[in-house]
């Protein structure tokens, strides 16, 4: 585990004006679990896109909700306090193809 001393700062949301879901899902539970478990053993941060749909969420007038199927990682170095992306190899792959 992590110390309160070492754990990040809270975050605070401020709404919407518009929202584009009222709920996200989480296709199974392992697929949010595999992304904290990295923070949760190293302490650092991460970064991760969601991937899914948009479905009715039945519980909220008008509601949409997000199923997430997956989170792509991109390559990264990280620590506790900050993210640094790395080039994806296949962006370098067309810029030699391509001249750049």
């Amino acid at each position: 585990g992590i110390c309160t001393q070492c754990q990040p700062k809270a975050v605070t949301l401020n709404q919407q004006e518009y929202r584009h879901c009222d709920f996200v899902e989480f296709e199974s539970p392992s697929i949010v679990e595999n992304f904290i478990n990295y923070w949760r053993e190293t302490g650092h941060q991460r970064v991760g896109l969601l991937y899914g749909r948009f479905d009715v969420e039945t519980h909220v007038p008008l509601g949409i909700k997000s199923v997430v199927s997956f989170i792509y990682e991109p390559p990264q170095n990280t620590d506790q306090k900050s993210i640094e992306f790395l080039k994806i190899r296949i962006i370098l792959s067309l810029k030699i193809l391509l001249n750049f």
